[in-house]
Parts: structure tokens; sequence; C-alpha cells
């Protein structure tokens, strides 16, 4: 995103309108004390993730010739489930036919692949990661003259990612010491650091990864793109499958993290499963794995924030109920009565 990346992201504002929901903060007395913590809802958006903004803001964004040439695209999930909710938004809208396409890494969520299935999308699997199903959505792309919309190497959904930031700052009572963002492919943290700096310099924006699979984490402290083939942390297998997988190379979102994410915290698997757990078991809301980062780490950081208010994006809530089910075993006592 360039210079102008604040105006994009106003501009992304204005363009999706009323078409997706003005996501709810509410206040979370239960984490993180003594700081004043509150929590961006985005669990609670169309498609049950924060990746419908994006998606929509790109699809809106291209020209019906754009559009005929068909459109691709490779999620681990929650970006197809967005993608697929656009694709119908633009179609009923505009009454166009225009075809599209999901590639998904063989390691889907399988609660996301039954939804997508279920919405009629056109999928395809390939590969074990996300990078290697982009990869293939690209080929595809440059092979037979379609439109790849990437998951978060893309201004237009980028910028719609930062929409969050715009309704955070409004619902908020005080401008946030810190904002807790999952991190993935640098999509969301970015679109939401590039509207908190132009409008809250102050709010430390706080990049929230699984030790398990930090790989913008680790390109930023290299300094530069860390190959694949070289970040082996733990096998990198995680409960957060919304983040996981490879930065793809040259990634926009990759100068954007280095110039404006103020701290990287990553998180244990352990960490991460039993914030996941506490936010069903004291907030009465399931989210995905990727949605405990933010907080679990606000935990290991609170004492920093003492009386201070700081947000935390909760970016999904499309979990798989065995996984749910498990972590309850694991995590809550037999005669837990919350």
């Amino acid at each position: 995103m360039d210079p102008d990346g604040a105006k994009e992201v106003a501009e992304a504002a204005t363009r999706l309108g009323s078409r997706l929901y003005r996501t709810p903060v509410q206040r979370a007395f239960w984490v993180g004390a003594p700081a004043k913590v509150y929590l961006k809802l985005e669990s609670e958006q169309v498609t049950n993730s924060f990746k419908a903004r994006g998606a929509l803001n790109k699809v809106l964004s291209l020209t019906k010739e754009q559009r005929a040439q068909g459109i691709i695209t490779a999620s681990t999930g929650n970006h197809a489930l967005a993608m697929a909710n656009a694709c119908e938004i633009v179609r009923r809208e505009t009454g166009e036919e225009f075809k599209y396409e999901i590639v998904l890494p063989e390691t889907a969520s399988a609660a996301k692949v039954d939804l997508l299935k279920a919405m009629g999308a056109p999928l395809r699997f390939h590969g074990q990661d996300c990078l290697l199903a982009e990869n293939e959505a690209l080929r595809d792309a440059k092979e037979n003259g379609k439109f790849y919309v990437s998951p978060y190497n893309d201004a237009q959904v980028m910028a719609g990612q930062g929409t969050i930031a715009c309704e955070l700052l409004e619902q908020l009572p005080e401008a946030p010491a810190a904002v807790f963002v999952p991190v993935g492919g640098g999509g969301l943290i970015g679109g939401i650091a590039t509207w908190i700096k132009a409008r809250s310099p102050g709010t430390k924006v706080i990049g929230c990864s699984p030790v398990n699979d930090a790989h913008m984490a680790h390109c930023v402290r290299a300094g530069r793109f860390v190959d694949v083939d070289t970040y082996k942390e733990n096998g990198g297998l995680t409960l957060s499958e919304g983040t996981a997988g490879a930065v793809e190379t040259d990634s926009i979102t990759f100068p954007v993290c280095q110039q404006l994410v103020d701290e990287w915290v990553e998180l244990t698997e352990d960490e991460i499963g039993a914030a996941v757990v506490d936010m069903l078991v004291h907030h009465h809301k399931a989210i995905e794995g990727s949605a405990g980062l933010g907080i679990a780490a606000c935990r290991k950081l609170a004492s920093r924030f003492a009386d201070q208010t700081v947000a935390i994006v909760i970016c999904g809530g499309n979990v798989r109920a065995e996984v749910m089910r498990d972590l309850l075993v694991k995590y809550v006592p037999a005669d837990n009565s919350s």
C-alpha cells in the first residue's frame, strides 16, 4: 500500500457501504487485567471472518471486463468463503454471470470446506499449505487469462481489511494504547496499521503469530523474505489454521509490516488453545485458533498497559466442533461451572 494507503482504506469503507456488518466491540473484563481490554468481533462478520471485507472490496473494484476474464483465488478457507460471498453479491447486484474458482490446500479446515460446498463454490485442492495453493492459482491465471485475487498480497484487499480500524477507533471510548492483531500474510495487520498510524499514531500495533508458523515475523526480523524451505518451526503445525503458511515472495504487505508494526509476539499452542477455550467459557463465543492469538498476546503484555485501553481483533469464528471439543477436554476441568 502506498503513502496514500489511508485514503484507500477510506475509499474501501465507502465502497463497502452497508453491504457488510459493522461488527461489535465489547469489553472483556476477563482478559488482560490491569489493562482495559476490548474485543473487535470480526467473528460476527459475514462468513464469520474479517476476510469478507477485503474480498468484497476487491471484487467491487474490478471492472466488468476484468470480472469477465474469470476470477481465481487461493485460501486456507476464510478468504475462500469471503470470495464466494463477494462474487455472489456482485453477481446479484450487477446481473453479471462471471465465473470464479477457489484453490485450497489439502489441509484446509473441514468445517470451512463443508460450508464452501454448501455455498456452491467451485473448489480445487492443491498442495499442503496456502503458498503452494497460491502458486497453483497464479499458474492457472497466467496460463488461462484469469484474474488472480491474492488473499493478502493486494492493495484493495488490504484496504478492505483496514476498514476494521475505521470502525474500531470510532467505537472505542478513547484512542487505544495498543491493538493486538493476528498475522498470516499481513493483509489484516497491514490494513489496520495503515489506518491506525494515520489517525492514532501513538497507538502501538502488535502482531500476533503462533511460534509454529510465524513467517512474517521472521521475515521482518531478518529484513528480507525468508526462504520457506528454511522455515520449519516445529513442523509448522498450529491451531491457528487461518494464519498458517509462508508469505508470498515480494508481497506488498512486507514493507507495510516492516514500517508500521511496532512489536511481534509469538504464542505457543497451549497459549492459543487456552485462549480459544477461555473465549467460550468467559465470553460465550466460539472462535477459531487464529482469533485466540490476540487474546494470548494481550495476556502476556497486559501489565505494560495498566489502566489503558487496548483492543484485540477477534478475526474469525470458523472452528470445527471436534477441535473445540478436544480443546475443552484439555483445558476445562470436569467440575468447571463457569
